[in-house]
């Protein structure tokens, strides 16, 4: 079964807007254009999101990775669809 990058973006929507603590949406998140910190989401806020994405998806996010994906949807979307394509 193959996921479109439509359908990972729209997860990860989710999975931010409940790591947050809703403390951002998804209108926040598109006027930012998908920049995480510039929609408010902050450090704590960055660590739920990590550890609902390995939780969620299986992935095992480690602090010596480059974590510059962490800054925008479309990356943590890519980020995940690339996993997700390497488990396949």
């Amino acid at each position: 079964m193959h996921t479109s990058f439509s359908d990972i973006r729209q997860q990860i929507l989710d999975v931010i807007i409940i790591a947050t603590g809703r403390v951002v949406s998804e209108a926040d998140l598109e006027a930012s254009a998908g920049n995480l910190h510039e929609a408010g989401v902050n450090s704590i806020g960055i660590i739920n999101i990590l550890e609902a994405l390995e939780s969620r998806y299986g992935i095992l996010i480690n602090e010596e990775d480059d974590l510059a994906f962490l800054e925008n949807v479309d990356d943590i979307a890519q980020f995940v669809l690339k996993d997700q394509g390497a488990k396949a």
